[in-house]
Formats: C-alpha cells, structure tokens, sequence
C-alpha cells in the first residue's frame, strides 16, 4: 500500500510540499572547494540547492559536521543537516549518528527541528544497497532499493520505492536515480526524486532525507561530475585524434640500429587544433630490453606547456597483464586501465579513481585484421554486444584517408576523468600492440644474411 496523507494533519512549515511530485538536487562546490579537495585531501562540508521541475529553487542543504570526522570517518561520520526554505527558515533537519563501516546507517528527519518525522534505515545486503522508510512512530511504510553494485556503469542509477508487499521493480510507485552524465535531465542535475503528488508530505521530506543518505552511505565520492579546471579541454570534446611524431634521423636510429626513442605524441580535436602533447620519459636500456614491459611515465601537457596528465606504466614481464594508471594533476589519481588476459581477443577494464571498474575495451575477433581498421570498442560492463557501444578508440589503416595513428570517439558530456583515461588506454593499446619488434635492428640483419652468403661460397 502507498502511504496517503493524514488530512485531519498538515504541518504548514511542509506546505512546499503538498502538490509536487518531482525534485531535482544540485552539488553546490566552489573551484577553492575543489582545489583544496584534489590537491590536499580537505574533504569539503556538502551543501546542495533543491529545485521544481520549474527550475524554481525551493530548498537549501547545509551540512554541519567536524573537519576531521569528514577525513578520518568518511561517509561513517556523524552529521547533521539542515534544510532551509526561501525564507533562510530551517524547515527540516537531517540526522546522521557516528557509524561503523560494518554497521548499518541511518538517519532520522526531523521537522520542524527536534520533532521526529520519518526515519531511514540501511539493510544489510551483499549487493544491493536496500533502505526501509519509517514514519514518526518506527512503523516501516515502504522500502528503497537500488541497483546491484557494479552493473551501473554508463546508466542512470535507479532507486525504487517499493511499498512492502510489492518485490518487482515494476511495481515501485516512484524512484530516487542518479542520472548518467550522457542523459542527465533539466542542466546537471546530481539527483531526481519521484513520487506520487498526493504522498504525504512527511515522507516526501523523508524521501528527500533518503536521498542524502544514498548520497552519504552509497556514493561518497565528492563531487563525481564537476570539471576540474585543469580538463576544462575535454569538456565538450566528442572524438580525439592522436597523431605520433618521429623525425628521420629517430627512424633511421630505430630501423638500422635497434635504437629505440622515446615517444612523442601531438592530440588534436574534431577541428584539427591542437590540444596536447605527450612525450614519454624513459630509460633507452629498459626501453631496448624489456621493450612495450618497460616502465615509463609519460606527462601530458596542454597549449600552455603545463603538465595536467601523467600516464604511468610499471615494469611488466612478457606474462603478465600490464596496467597503465592516470594521474590529473600528476600524482592524483584519477583512473586506471588494466589488460585482460585473452588467448584471441584484445581486452581492458578502466576503472574510476576508486578502482572501481567503469567499463571494458574490447577489440572483437574477427579473423583477418589486414587491411582494416582495427576498433576498439567501449563497453558497458553489463553488455556483451559489440553494437551496443557507446565509444570507440580506432586504429585506423593507412589507407583509408586518414593519418592519425588513434582516433577516440565517446559521448561529449561523458567524465572528463575518464576522457583523460581514455586517451591513456590508446597509448597503453598502441605500447602493446603496434609497437615495431626490436629483436634485431636491420644493420644486424643484414650483416648476418651477407656474411652468411660468404660463408656459403
């Protein structure tokens, strides 16, 4: 059953409330924010504004907590927020208690402040991140569930409100979703929250608590769409063209003696201007001997000469998986892309900063690759067809027009962390697979093939 409202009861301070069905929550970060956040670790306190569907702002989100439980605790950390109208009126109150991580949260709404009015509770679950509602009483009204951890990637992140005798999806009467950054409704919305326009207006302010909570407890990151300015490049950016630069005198080197360069790279947009260099530092020793295992840090630089990626590439022997991690601003991390061992096909995962896997590169077997492009395509973790990608990193072949030695193509409001990742993994792709054998430099050759003819006669 659905909650209905109480009609003999409605508090005036909740009036906001009474016809809306819809409410869309915004991050509130300022660039010192996140400046501070990226570069020292001081975890900001969370504030929020909370429109319509109007886009009028009806509500704002103060968190009040320590500096050091933010650092030490994270989303454990006990807090309280509080929610104030257009009048600057605390109209509700959000409360969090000191958690372990193996403990469940939960938080009490309040409104007006001091005054019970709903409560959120946690279930324990292996995979799915599951709530209960309570009203004022403790009495479960309905449930929240949300989707199984890591099958999320590149979709909107559902949480349904179910009530208690309904287990389907199908049969939830509203939803909390985080939206994906390529569908994300009305600007750039962090949340939307739906329900029925005749639920009582206690638990819709608890449903607004929930989502908090959801925030907190299922998503700690801190601000996971922002633009850090130093990838304010790749903001708008749909496709990337990596062209890879080697004078003559480095190919003769290379081809006669067995002289390997370091690697060089100029990164162009759809346009053709330029927006990146790489070039890759790098022992020659490791480089002749170890090959695409050697080790090696490669900075990425933009129009300006400063250094806003670093791809890192650890020593790997011939038999193990290599992974490349990227930094941005050098020594953040902000992704990693990591081989698949395949006997056929060429595959990687890329993870987000938190080592969580975002989704999987696969370059499908197909036989014959000569005479082709060669493509890499994007995939979510939860498909397995080729058609269904929604990017591509390509190799293209010398003869289809084109001279770029990589082409990216994704979405242009996908993460530009994991933009910046993607064009570490063509690097990391192009350092496994496209790198010409140094086992013997032509001179080498050659002197073996005459003096063995002469050996002959």
């Amino acid at each position: 059953m659905i909650p209905s409202p109480d009609p003999y009861h409605f508090p005036s301070h909740l009036e906001t409330f009474t016809r809306m069905d819809q409410l869309f929550v915004f991050r509130e970060v300022t660039m010192e924010e996140r400046i501070a956040e990226g570069f020292f670790g001081i975890k900001p306190i969370k504030k929020y504004n909370v429109k319509d569907e109007t886009g009028n702002k009806v509500f704002s989100i103060l968190e009040d907590s320590e500096r050091y439980a933010r650092k030490m605790y994270g989303s454990g950390r006990s807090f309280i927020m509080k929610i104030t109208d257009q009048s600057n009126q605390e109209v509700i109150r959000l409360v969090h208690p000191s958690v372990c991580c193996y403990i469940n949260h939960e938080l009490e709404v309040q409104s007006p402040p001091g005054t019970p009015i709903g409560y959120v509770r946690q279930n324990l679950h292996a995979c799915l991140p599951k709530f209960t509602v309570e009203n004022e009483r403790g009495e479960p009204e309905f449930k929240i569930e949300g989707p199984c951890v890591g099958c999320t990637c590149c979709s909107d992140q559902n949480f349904e409100l179910v009530s208690l005798n309904g287990a389907a999806v199908d049969q939830s009467f509203g939803k909390i979703f985080k939206p994906f950054s390529c569908s994300r409704p009305n600007a750039v919305a962090d949340f939307v929250l739906r329900f029925p326009g005749n639920l009582d207006v206690k638990m819709k302010a608890t449903v607004l608590g929930a989502c908090m909570l959801i925030i907190t407890a299922m998503i700690p990151s801190s601000d996971p769409y922002y633009c850090p300015s130093h990838l304010d490049t790749l903001a708008r950016i749909n496709q990337l063209f990596v062209y890879q630069k080697q004078t003559t005198k480095e190919y003769v080197a290379e081809v006669c003696c067995g002289i390997i360069p370091v690697r060089s790279y100029c990164v162009t947009d759809g346009t053709g201007n330029k927006v990146f260099s790489i070039l890759e530092d790098s022992e020659c020793c490791d480089r002749h001997c170890y090959d695409s295992g050697h080790s090696f840090i490669m900075d990425v630089t933009d129009l300006s000469n400063q250094k806003v990626i670093r791809l890192v590439h650890p020593c790997t022997c011939c038999c193990a998986s290599h992974e490349l991690e990227v930094q941005s601003p050098p020594g953040n991390v902000i992704g990693c892309v990591r081989q698949n061992w395949h006997c056929c096909q060429s595959k990687f995962t890329v993870e987000n900063e938190r080592g969580e896997p975002a989704f999987k590169i696969e370059r499908p077997f197909g036989g014959c690759i000569c005479c082709t492009d060669q493509i890499f395509e994007l995939l979510s973790l939860n498909e397995e067809a080729t058609e269904r990608s929604f990017g591509k990193i390509i190799k293209p072949f010398s003869c289809c027009g084109s001279n770029a030695d990589f082409v990216l193509r994704f979405p242009s409001n996908l993460d530009v962390k994991m933009k910046a990742t993607l064009l570490g993994a063509s690097i990391l792709i192009d350092s496994l697979s496209y790198r010409m054998s140094h086992g013997e430099p032509l001179l080498f050759t050659c002197i073996t093939v005459v003096l063995g003819k002469l050996k002959m006669s």
